[in-house]
């Protein structure tokens, strides 16, 4: 179970004791799993990070991932070993114009461009140089810019017109991965645009598929297969709510996928993605699948 945070409650001035409360609470429900299931975690920009290293940190149930915090799974026969490395909280942007009132909208955990760029990169160069890239996760509260990041409401939760919509992602965590290709990417925040995203090798631009909440569908319009094919890669089954992508031995280049569960909030609508990786088959060197479920 991978969580990307955000367990306090729109938490904007920092209250520890009400936020380490609320995630022993959150930390008892993951205890309450089958044993066979482990969590990872990060913390979100409602989170306050001193109380949640306290509760999250020392627990053997829950990995907390956040800049040198790192974590492995432990597979079951025929699974995939993963390698977790992440990085919480958002990006204060670079150019507010009023950093203190940005800084209090954005929660009680922001950081600099530089810190989350020097972090996430050194948590993916480690992972270079281990030569287990291309079996690593990079788990971020923050969507990449450009990726999944589509905002339609405004810093007070205003509903935006269509034409004011802004991208409201990492350009930090963005610029990192145009230098290194982890095999996923799984972020939250930006609740109103769910969807996962495919970058076929390191110097692709990555191609998104939005779901629809309301429909329960991906829109997989915006994929090019023919551009899946070239690199050794097709959509081996599409059911309108799940999409699985095979990856062939001779595939070029290393792929990326994006992944943004998304959660409609402010229409009360939340969503869920079941992720289910495969090892190697007759066909296929990795097939990964991806299964989202909204529900009210």
């Amino acid at each position: 179970m991978i969580c990307a945070g955000d367990y306090s409650k729109r938490q904007l001035i920092p209250n520890d004791r009400k936020a380490k409360a609320e995630y022993e609470k959150a930390l008892n429900a993951f205890k309450a799993l089958p044993n066979k299931y482990a969590a990872i975690t990060t913390h979100g920009n409602h989170d306050s990070e001193k109380p949640f290293n306290e509760v999250f940190g020392k627990s053997n149930k829950v990995k907390y991932v956040h800049d040198n915090r790192t974590a492995r799974t432990r597979p079951e026969q025929g699974e995939h070993e993963l390698e977790f490395t992440g990085f919480g909280g958002v990006e204060l942007p670079k150019n507010s114009q009023s950093p203190a009132l940005d800084g209090m909208l954005l929660g009680v955990s922001h950081y600099s461009y530089e810190t989350i760029f020097d972090s996430v990169c050194r948590g993916l160069e480690e992972k270079s140089r281990e030569g287990k890239l291309y079996d690593t996760v990079l788990l971020t509260h923050q969507t990449p810019y450009g990726l999944l990041d589509c905002r339609k409401y405004d810093k007070f939760r205003k509903k935006l017109p269509e034409e004011k919509y802004f991208k409201g992602g990492s350009k930090a965590v963005r610029d990192a991965l145009n230098t290194y290709s982890p095999f996923l990417v799984a972020s939250g925040h930006t609740h109103e645009d769910p969807g996962l995203a495919v970058r076929e090798c390191p110097d692709a631009e990555p191609m998104q598929a939005r779901y629809d909440i309301k429909r329960k569908r991906i829109d997989i319009s915006a994929i090019d297969q023919k551009r899946l094919a070239d690199a050794g890669m097709r959509i081996t089954d599409y059911t309108g709510d799940s999409i699985t992508f095979g990856i062939e031995s001779s595939a070029r280049g290393k792929p990326t996928f994006y992944l943004n569960p998304g959660s409609l909030g402010q229409d009360g609508m939340t969503c869920d993605v079941d992720l289910e990786l495969q090892g190697r088959n007759q066909e296929f060197e990795r097939v990964i699948r991806f299964k989202f479920a909204s529900r009210i």
